[in-house]
């Protein structure tokens, strides 16, 4: 496993697709942003977790509301003052 250490409004990139920015700390919490094509899977453990026993293969991310549309994502940038960069173009 990786460790890394960032402070608000710093990321980090996996592989040439993804970027994760950490948005917002407060408290004990982290508020995380990721970037993603699509055709990306991105789900917290847990629901991973219960997916694999309601639902053998998987299970999109829509299906279970985790997946945010691109307003989401745009609103949620410029409410932390970040510009919308492709991860391929960064």
């Amino acid at each position: 496993m990786l460790v890394l250490s960032r402070k608000q409004l710093e990321a980090l990139r996996i592989g040439d697709t993804v970027e994760v920015t950490v948005l917002e700390i407060r408290g004990g919490r982290v508020r995380l942003g990721i970037c993603a094509p699509r055709d990306v899977r991105v789900m917290r453990r847990e629901l991973q977790q219960g997916s694999r026993l309601a639902f053998p293969g998987g299970v999109s991310p829509a299906a279970i509301g985790a997946s945010a549309g691109p307003g989401d994502e745009a609103a949620t940038r410029r409410e932390h003052g970040l510009q919308h960069t492709a991860p391929d173009a960064v």
